[in-house]
């Protein structure tokens, strides 16, 4: 199995047993919220991965993430760990007519 193939099945059994955890532990009104929470800010945020080629593991809560630390003006960087952050678009570019929605995961060499 070459790399690409073990990344990508890695990422599918931590996203699955992420959201087997989600479920034992909170009610089906709670995973409905955050899945809509996630959903309404699809293309506002975007994970960005620094100097690595790994996988980020993306939080259940992302959705809440975002909207709690959105600004109005400013771009926000919420930090995730040492080599992920959450780029969260400010209020004023996701409103404008110029706004283009991000890809979810970008990976940067700085």
């Amino acid at each position: 199995m070459n790399n690409y193939k073990k990344i990508i099945a890695s990422f599918f059994l931590i996203t699955i047993g992420s959201y087997s955890f989600a479920q034992s532990n909170m009610s089906k009104e709670d995973i409905k919220k955050y899945e809509d929470m996630t959903a309404s800010v699809e293309g506002t945020y975007q994970i960005q991965v620094l100097n690595t080629r790994d996988q980020p593991f993306i939080p259940f809560n992302i959705g809440e993430i975002v909207i709690n630390n959105r600004k109005q003006d400013e771009i926000f960087y919420y930090q995730l760990s040492d080599n992920v952050r959450i780029k969260i678009l400010p209020i004023n570019q996701v409103n404008s007519n110029e706004y283009k929605p991000l890809s979810q995961i970008e990976h940067i060499q700085e």
